[in-house]
């Protein structure tokens, strides 16, 4: 039964005979599912604070597992909608859409030349300039977003301080360490 948290009174009756008994019937309203969360750069640590377990792991609508632990973590990337339904129905739903970084990250940083640049994006592409210390183009080029970062190779230029440019709304700009 899905009941409305409140007071009910039910009676029940005996065909037949004069006989009634009535009762009154509290329903109390449960406490919601609540949890915490802390991202890395590809999962999210859980930890649900109340809610009854076991508890269903849904990813972008589909279940990862089920678990009694409510200390978990969860593989995830930029965007993806995490869901953690609880073993009743009225506690709800925790619900979070995963921002594993709110601000364009390069790692790592000082590079011997390969690095990833992470973006708070749900683009499929960036366009993105890299720029040496005596602000000379070294490098224009459209790159390809996946799971919210970017590949870059400075591998074959020299050892110096770069900006690289994240064309965005707003730019973005990055300095750069090559050891």
């Amino acid at each position: 039964m899905n009941l409305v948290p409140m007071t009910y009174n039910v009676c029940i009756r005996v065909t037949g005979t004069n006989s009634e008994q009535c009762y009154s019937i509290d329903i109390p309203k449960s406490n919601a599912v609540t949890g915490k969360t802390v991202a890395s750069l590809d999962k999210l640590q859980v930890e649900i604070q109340s809610g009854t377990a076991p508890y269903q792991v849904v990813v972008n609508g589909i279940l990862q597992y089920e678990t009694n632990i409510n200390n978990f973590d969860v593989a995830v990337k930029q965007g993806d909608l995490l869901e953690v339904k609880t073993s009743k129905i009225c506690e709800g739903t925790f619900s979070k859409i995963i921002t594993l970084f709110d601000a364009v990250r390069a790692f790592p940083n000082p590079t011997s030349g390969e690095f990833d640049i992470y973006l708070p994006t749900n683009e499929d592409s960036v366009s993105i300039e890299i720029f040496g210390v005596d602000a000379k183009l070294i490098s224009n080029a459209n790159y390809s977003i996946e799971n919210g970062k970017v590949h870059i190779n400075i591998a074959k230029e020299p050892v110096g301080i770069y900006l690289v440019k994240i064309k965005s709304n707003p730019d973005e700009i990055v300095q750069i360490i090559k050891k």
